[in-house]
């Protein structure tokens, strides 16, 4: 019934006898089965042999793209779907705790230009990473965060209870000239959409990236009405995303606005 009838689908991922699953499925079982240490123990093996951008896009995004897919199909409760995500928040910042990789190693998620010897080093960038809906969307920012170098980057993670107003009003008194609104598939399109709008209208100058992650397909459509509606770039993998905000590392600040009395 699991593999045959979409309302039914998260009964094959928590009752499949298959011995070979791909990490991420086995590991949204255990989610589901409410099974935290065994969660915990096959993130950490999977860890083992591969490096942390990888744990978190082959592992933990698409597990939790399936609970977002199975909550708004009523197949997880709001105390289940809560679970998935303090699991997974805890198991990320755990793996933050390891040290990052050398510029020059194999592992590095983005490639960086080799630094100009004679050239004069780039002030920090700040960088606003607003999560579009919920805390699925926050979480997966705290990931593409881990990824950023700190010392490129003035980076604050904004809570996902702001308002679209809230986070304009935020960027535009702060003068910050680079976003990135994160969103995990499925839903948070129209919400995305609006908050490029809002933006885009207040604030001609600002760069937008749009981190638009976990669902399957090209895209091309909704990043298309994305970019019509403000963003600069759309990008559907953390790694993509990390590649795009690198291209925007001269971004300097806009003249902050005075704050308008109430």
């Amino acid at each position: 019934l699991g593999r045959y009838v979409p309302q039914l689908e998260f009964l094959g991922v928590l009752l499949s006898d298959e011995q070979v699953l791909e990490t991420h499925t086995s590991y949204y079982q255990r989610l589901v089965a409410q099974d935290q240490d065994e969660a915990v123990e096959l993130v950490e093996e999977y860890f083992r042999d591969h490096p942390l951008e990888e744990v978190y896009e082959a592992v933990l995004v698409p597990a939790l793209y399936a609970a977002k897919k199975d909550q708004a199909r009523g197949n997880l409760t709001a105390d289940e779907m809560h679970f998935v995500v303090q699991t997974t928040r805890e198991i990320v910042e755990n793996l933050s705790l390891h040290p990052r990789p050398s510029p020059s190693s194999d592992t590095t998620a983005v490639d960086t230009p080799a630094p100009d010897p004679d050239a004069s080093p780039l002030p920090k960038v700040p960088l606003v990473l607003s999560p579009v809906h919920d805390a699925a969307d926050e979480l997966v920012l705290l990931m593409l965060q881990q990824q950023l170098d700190p010392s490129h980057y003035d980076m604050e993670l904004l809570h996902p209870a702001m308002l679209a107003s809230e986070v304009v009003t935020l960027v535009e008194q702060q003068g910050v000239g680079l976003i990135c609104l994160g969103t995990l598939a499925p839903g948070g399109l129209a919400q995305t959409r609006y908050l490029c709008l809002r933006l885009r209208t207040r604030l001609p100058e600002l760069k937008i990236v749009v981190g638009r992650w976990g669902f399957s397909g090209s895209g091309e459509a909704s990043g298309e009405m994305l970019r019509e509606a403000g963003a600069d770039i759309v990008a559907t993998t953390l790694h993509e995303t990390c590649s795009q905000l690198m291209q925007f590392r001269s971004v300097r600040p806009h003249p902050t606005s005075p704050a308008m009395d109430v």
